[in-house]
Protein backbone atom coordinates (compact mmCIF):
# COMPACT_ATOMS: atom_id res chain seq x y z
CA UNK A 1 0.00 0.00 0.00
CA UNK A 2 1.45 3.72 -0.89
CA UNK A 3 1.62 6.45 1.98
CA UNK A 4 1.72 9.74 1.04
CA UNK A 5 1.96 12.98 3.58
CA UNK A 6 -1.09 15.28 3.56
CA UNK A 7 -0.14 18.37 6.04
CA UNK A 8 -3.63 19.35 6.20
CA UNK A 9 -6.00 16.45 6.51
CA UNK A 10 -9.06 17.15 7.34
CA UNK A 11 -10.28 14.05 8.41
CA UNK A 12 -12.25 14.07 12.27
CA UNK A 13 -11.74 11.34 15.13
CA UNK A 14 -14.61 9.73 13.58
CA UNK A 15 -15.49 5.98 13.40
CA UNK A 16 -14.90 5.25 10.25
CA UNK A 17 -18.35 2.59 9.96
CA UNK A 18 -20.64 5.31 11.60
CA UNK A 19 -23.92 6.49 10.18
CA UNK A 20 -21.80 9.77 9.01
CA UNK A 21 -20.32 9.21 5.50
CA UNK A 22 -20.36 12.69 4.50
CA UNK A 23 -17.75 13.23 7.08
CA UNK A 24 -15.62 10.36 6.26
CA UNK A 25 -15.31 11.81 2.59
CA UNK A 26 -11.73 13.58 1.23
CA UNK A 27 -11.28 15.36 -1.79
CA UNK A 28 -7.33 15.19 -2.85
CA UNK A 29 -6.42 17.79 -5.73
CA UNK A 30 -3.24 19.32 -6.92
CA UNK A 31 0.25 17.17 -7.69
CA UNK A 32 -0.78 14.44 -5.51
CA UNK A 33 -3.98 13.69 -7.35
CA UNK A 34 -1.62 13.77 -10.29
CA UNK A 35 0.66 11.43 -9.11
CA UNK A 36 -1.91 8.91 -7.55
CA UNK A 37 -3.64 9.02 -11.57
CA UNK A 38 -0.95 9.54 -13.78
CA UNK A 39 1.85 7.84 -12.01
CA UNK A 40 0.95 5.35 -10.32
CA UNK A 41 -2.78 4.84 -12.28
CA UNK A 42 -4.87 4.09 -9.11
CA UNK A 43 -8.13 3.04 -9.96
CA UNK A 44 -11.58 2.93 -7.87
CA UNK A 45 -11.49 0.21 -4.52
CA UNK A 46 -7.40 0.48 -4.48
CA UNK A 47 -6.38 1.42 -0.86
CA UNK A 48 -4.02 3.88 -0.26
CA UNK A 49 -2.48 5.23 3.50
CA UNK A 50 -2.51 9.11 4.32
CA UNK A 51 -0.92 10.84 7.39
CA UNK A 52 -0.11 14.20 8.56
CA UNK A 53 3.06 13.71 10.37
CA UNK A 54 1.56 14.11 13.71
CA UNK A 55 1.33 10.19 14.76
CA UNK A 56 -2.04 9.47 12.69
CA UNK A 57 -2.41 7.52 9.75
CA UNK A 58 -5.50 6.83 8.05
CA UNK A 59 -6.17 4.14 5.52
CA UNK A 60 -8.72 5.18 2.66
CA UNK A 61 -10.06 3.85 -0.57
CA UNK A 62 -10.27 5.55 -3.93
CA UNK A 63 -13.86 6.28 -5.00
CA UNK A 64 -13.31 8.20 -7.90
CA UNK A 65 -10.86 9.16 -9.64
CA UNK A 66 -11.66 12.79 -12.27
CA UNK A 67 -8.69 15.07 -14.40
CA UNK A 68 -7.85 16.92 -11.65
CA UNK A 69 -9.20 15.27 -8.50
CA UNK A 70 -8.99 12.39 -6.52
CA UNK A 71 -12.15 11.28 -4.11
CA UNK A 72 -11.58 9.20 -0.54
CA UNK A 73 -13.27 7.50 2.13
CA UNK A 74 -12.26 6.66 5.32
CA UNK A 75 -11.42 2.81 5.88
CA UNK A 76 -9.59 3.26 9.26
CA UNK A 77 -7.79 4.95 11.71
CA UNK A 78 -4.50 3.59 12.22
CA UNK A 79 -1.81 5.02 14.85
CA UNK A 80 1.47 4.87 13.61
CA UNK A 81 4.73 3.63 15.63
CA UNK A 82 7.40 5.63 14.99
CA UNK A 83 10.63 4.45 13.43
CA UNK A 84 13.04 3.48 16.54
CA UNK A 85 15.95 5.69 17.33
CA UNK A 86 19.09 4.25 16.66
CA UNK A 87 22.32 6.42 17.46
CA UNK A 88 24.91 5.71 14.37
CA UNK A 89 28.71 6.35 14.50
CA UNK A 90 30.39 6.37 11.70
CA UNK A 91 34.50 6.29 11.37
CA UNK A 92 36.62 6.42 8.19
CA UNK A 93 40.16 5.34 7.91
CA UNK A 94 42.41 6.49 5.29
CA UNK A 95 45.31 4.76 4.18
CA UNK A 96 48.78 6.92 3.42
CA UNK A 97 50.14 6.08 0.43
Amino acid sequence: MHRFYVPNIAFPAIDPTGPDSAKRSLTLDGQLARQLKTVLRVGIGDRIGLFDGSGLEWEVQIDQVDRTEVAVRLISTVESVPEPFARVTMLLGLARP
